[in-house]
């Protein structure tokens, strides 16, 4: 399995994260866990989809897009993206979180310290909080 999810924040920010080498089927049932989890919350829930280590993913951007089990009007909150080194998972990326998320507000980050300070900037909910950075497993 090349992802994990989890609560950052509890009911309020998600981890959403990508690495090694993902497959379209991990792609859906990720996205699917995604959408349990947000709707879980009562709160607006932001998104850190972390892609640092992601180092392969299915490049047919037409199956991406229709294995992604949520439309935009499913993230509810910011869509903040940790984009990796790899010059062509991050293109790829990009392109599928501009068709899959074009109508939610998306940020892109180069690092988790730069996705959470942004977070706090945007969310006072979130402002006080000394937010932990997350343990990179797996």
């Amino acid at each position: 399995m090349a992802y994990q999810l989890s609560w950052c924040v509890p009911h309020h920010v998600i981890r959403y994260r990508l690495y090694g080498n993902l497959t379209l089927d991990e792609v859906t049932q990720s996205s699917i866990d995604y959408i349990e989890m947000v709707k879980s919350s009562d709160a607006d829930v932001h998104t850190i989809v972390d892609i640092a280590q992601l180092e392969t993913f299915p490049t047919n951007l037409h199956q991406v897009v229709t294995a992604v089990r949520f439309k935009a009007e499913d993230v509810r909150g910011w869509a903040v993206l940790v984009y990796p080194a790899n010059p062509m998972v991050q293109y790829t990326m990009a392109m599928t979180a501009q068709m899959v998320l074009k109508h939610a507000k998306l940020r892109m980050v180069n690092d988790m310290q730069e996705a959470l300070d942004f977070l706090r900037e945007k969310d006072a909910a979130l402002a006080a909080n000394s937010l932990p950075i997350p343990q990179t497993t797996g």
